[in-house]
Order: structure tokens, then C-alpha cells, then sequence
């Protein structure tokens, strides 16, 4: 063979070379795979969202309280019988560890609006523009299944490891009506009132 002839260096130089090509063929197939799988969002968003409509319709309109000892995950859950559908696929692909007990932190990537919690649903506003689940989890907060935030936190809307940028620059939003909506974090309004909901897309993004 030809390469019997080639000197050590050289053999190594091209080893390096192949081992290089060869690792990022498998860094590309898994970006491609991770990023074909990110659709798989707003599919677990869509379960998440019938899940409430379904708790709901059997606690005369109202939502999950707060606080609560089990928290939103599990006043859902008998309506999902699944963990993972409070996960997003994305970050299971990258190897993020989560936990199963929905007390501890890691038990999911989806956040719900706070100001919801205890809420009369048909009440709270326009259920098609209403804000229910968003994405969340940005490996600082305790994500257990009471995990609830008011608002993006204003860090998130400019930081681009942020979740809100997760997806394509964007991330993924449950509705009260329960459709599931991808948005840039700049497109989500910021405005706020005590006495209503306004967890919602800027109007010039409807």
C-alpha cells in the first residue's frame, strides 16, 4: 500500500485530517437530527394544552392553584400519563439529565403564566391570544413541576442562549386555546396590569 511508504507525520497529519472530517460528519448528522426533532415542541406543547383543558373542564373553569403542594405538572399529569412530555426533545438530545419527581428541579422545560394560576380561564381575556405555557428552563431556575413565570424575564429577551431563542432563534407558545404558536422574544408584549392578563404577542404580530 501506498501509505506504507508515507513517514510518521505525515500518516499522523492525516489521521488528524480524517478523525476531524469523520467528527464533524457525526456533529452535523446531530445537529440536523436535534434540529428535526425541535418540531417535537410545540407537538408536547399541543398534549400540554389539552391536559389543562381537560383539568379545566373538571374543576368548573379554574386553573391549577398556587402555591401548591404538587404544582401545574402534576395537576395535569393524570390527563398525560407521561414525564417526558414536559421535556423538550432538544435538550434530551444534548444530554440534559432530568428528574421524574415533580418536587425536584429539572422536572421540566415549560413554564406556565403565573398570572393564570387559580385563574377562571374564560375569564382572564382573550383565550386565542392568552399566553398559557411557554418555554423556559435556562439551567438557573428550580424547574419542578410548580415551575411559573409572569412574564419572559427581560435577560431572556436579549440573551441568545436564552430560552427564547432555543428554536431557530424563537421559541414556542401554548395558547389558552390551546394552538401552539412559535414567536421571537422581541414580538411578545411586555405590558402588565394588576387586575389583567397581558402574557401575550404584540398586537402588529397577529
Amino acid at each position: 500500500m501506498f501509505w506504507r511508504n508515507w513517514s510518521w507525520t505525515v500518516r499522523i497529519r492525516v489521521g488528524l485530517v480524517i478523525s476531524f472530517i469523520a467528527f464533524a460528519g457525526v456533529a452535523v448528522n446531530r445537529a440536523v437530527f436535534i434540529s428535526e426533532h425541535s418540531g417535537f415542541c410545540p407537538f408536547n406543547l399541543k398534549g400540554i394544552g389539552l391536559g389543562f383543558l381537560q383539568y379545566v373542564q373538571d374543576y368548573d373553569g379554574k386553573m391549577p392553584p398556587a402555591p401548591s403542594n404538587i404544582g401545574w405538572a402534576s395537576a395535569v399529569y393524570p390527563y398525560l400519563q407521561s414525564e417526558r412530555i414536559f421535556r423538550c426533545p432538544t435538550r434530551e438530545l444534548e444530554g440534559w439529565k432530568y428528574s421524574d419527581d415533580p418536587r425536584q428541579t429539572a422536572y421540566t422545560d415549560y413554564f406556565l403564566n403565573a398570572q393564570l394560576q387559580n385563574r377562571n380561564l374564560e375569564k382572564s381575556g382573550d383565550v386565542t391570544r392568552l399566553i398559557m405555557v411557554a418555554e423556559g428552563n435556562d439551567g438557573q431556575d428550580k424547574t419542578d413541576g410548580r415551575y411559573a413565570k409572569p412574564a419572559i424575564p427581560t435577560k431572556w429577551r436579549s440573551d441568545r442562549t436564552s430560552p427564547s431563542f432555543r428554536h431557530k432563534g424563537g421559541a414556542n407558545y401554548l395558547f389558552a386555546d390551546g394552538h401552539v404558536k412559535a414567536f421571537k422574544a422581541a414580538d411578545i408584549s411586555t405590558n402588565w396590569s394588576a387586575n389583567k392578563v397581558y402574557f401575550q404577542p404584540k398586537k402588529s404580530q397577529e
